[in-house]
């Protein structure tokens, strides 16, 4: 697909139609809007690293079937991070270019990165029928801008 040309939609094989209640349900926990190291969606469940201590910490949390849980914050984080306001990615549409141009290879995560001046980055990595990953950077509508060996 020609970049920003939108993909057809389709049902996703990784949960990013769970990733909108995943933060709901970690910014009900901690009280607010937060700012986000990471966002990651496997076929089973969301992963949230969330800016904690002024940025000094990243917090791991968890969203499997509707659950919140969460795990002992991380020291040593850095980086950029994004808030939950600038996620502008369609879940219908952000894996199903990857999936039609990749048609031999499992999309394993979907991946929300903060990148610089607050910008967003989304990529899915993926697997081929022969074992090796590709990290494949899309478009918030599912277009392939690039792709990279792991």
């Amino acid at each position: 697909a020609p970049v920003g040309a939108a993909c057809s939609p389709a049902d996703p094989v990784l949960r990013v139609d769970a990733i909108a209640d995943a933060v709901a349900a970690v910014e009900a926990e901690l009280g607010g809007a937060q700012r986000y190291y990471e966002i990651n969606a496997t076929d089973l469940l969301v992963n949230l690293f969330v800016a904690g201590d002024g940025g000094a910490e990243a917090i791991p949390f968890v969203f499997v079937g509707g659950a919140l849980t969460s795990d002992e914050p991380l020291a040593g984080a850095s980086g950029s991070t994004f808030a939950a306001d600038e996620l502008d990615f369609d879940p219908r549409r952000v894996t199903s270019c990857v999936a039609a141009e990749l048609p031999d290879s499992v999309p394993t995560v979907f991946e929300v990165v903060g990148g610089p001046a607050e910008a967003v980055r989304y990529s899915v990595v993926v697997t081929s029928q022969a074992g090796g990953q590709l990290i494949v950077e899309v478009a918030p509508n599912g277009a392939v801008l690039s792709g990279d060996p792991v």
